[in-house]
């Protein structure tokens, strides 16, 4: 298992430091892939939909997910799971995406129950 670690907006992988221009709101590590949540700004309209990034144990980029297509609304991811081997993220809409882990691509979207 590498070494993870992080503070506002700075992520450690191993010897690796990761600087992001918004803070991190959690980190996962999820077989060979570490999962990072950013907690981005509704002014970060770009990002909005795509503050989830994954990176391999040496501290290089593996993907960054790509913009949902129903039930997003302006709303960012604001959870990230992985349970059962699926990685899984809800937004404020009550959307629940399940997430291919080796690629970022949304496999499913449903409603959830608050």
């Amino acid at each position: 298992m590498v070494n993870t670690s992080y503070t506002n907006n700075r992520l450690q992988i191993g010897d690796e430091e990761i600087e992001f221009e918004h803070r991190i709101a959690d980190v996962l590590v999820a077989k060979e892939t570490i999962v990072v949540l950013l907690r981005v700004r509704r002014e970060s309209q770009e990002e909005l939909d795509r503050n989830i990034i994954a990176f391999n144990r040496d501290g290089s980029q593996r993907w960054r997910i790509e913009a949902p297509s129903e039930g997003y609304d302006g709303m960012p991811y604001i959870t990230i799971q992985y349970e059962d081997s699926q990685l899984s993220a809800r937004n404020l809409n009550s959307y629940e995406y399940d997430i291919d882990i080796h690629t970022g691509e949304v496999s499913r979207t449903g409603k959830y129950d608050k």
